[in-house]
């Protein structure tokens, strides 16, 4: 399930960041790469704040970070509505040969929200 959890996050955070390599012209991975290769291909990061419980919390200890980013009590725990991007053929393939695991690429419009919500919680 790790797996499947860490395909789906990496989907989720593809291009919210600038490649570091790219800017430095050493980018080898192409339309593949997990990463922003302009400014206006930068994705805003998903918001996972309390979408789990604290580690902390969770080993029966008391959590005393005030800029934890957990839930520190089951009322607090947020269920994660992921809005994940339309992929090409590129990226599908990248991803399968990295996790072993075969996404559906879409070249389409985005799934709907509840097509997304099947796929996280499987």
């Amino acid at each position: 399930m790790a797996l499947a959890t860490s395909g789906r996050l990496r989907l989720l955070c593809r291009k919210t960041e600038l490649c570091r390599f790219f800017q430095k012209g050493a980018c080898k991975r192409g339309s593949a790469c997990d990463f922003a290769h302009e400014e206006q291909d930068v994705r805003e990061k998903p918001d996972l704040k309390r979408t789990k419980v604290c580690p902390t919390v969770a080993e029966g200890l008391c959590c005393e970070d005030p800029r934890c980013p957990f839930a520190h009590d089951a009322g607090e725990v947020r269920k994660f509505k992921p809005h994940l991007p339309a992929v090409d053929q590129d990226v599908a393939a990248s991803t399968k040969k990295r996790s072993g695991r075969v996404f559906q690429a879409s070249v389409g419009p985005v799934p709907r929200q509840e097509e997304y919500s099947q796929i996280v919680q499987n």
